[in-house]
């Protein structure tokens, strides 16, 4: 997975992805609001325009059986 700038593309609305704005943080993307935006999981609002970048999260893991046994 690669990082996609904002003005490149904006995730699909209603899926959680990484933000970047500085440091990495989780978002939702929100269009149907009077001011586009990403919330936070507390539902903060970040602008779009303090945000440069997003990426889909990744897959969770399909079972604990996939883990290396010198894993914890």
């Amino acid at each position: 997975m690669k990082w996609v700038p904002i003005k490149a593309r904006l995730p699909e609305e209603g899926k959680w992805v990484l933000l970047w704005r500085g440091c990495v943080e989780m978002g939702i993307y929100e269009s149907n609001v009077i001011d586009p935006c990403f919330s936070d999981p507390d539902r903060n609002y970040l602008k779009l325009d303090n945000v440069t970048h997003w990426m889909p999260l990744p897959a969770l893991p399909s079972s604990h059986s996939e883990h290396s046994e010198t894993e914890p």
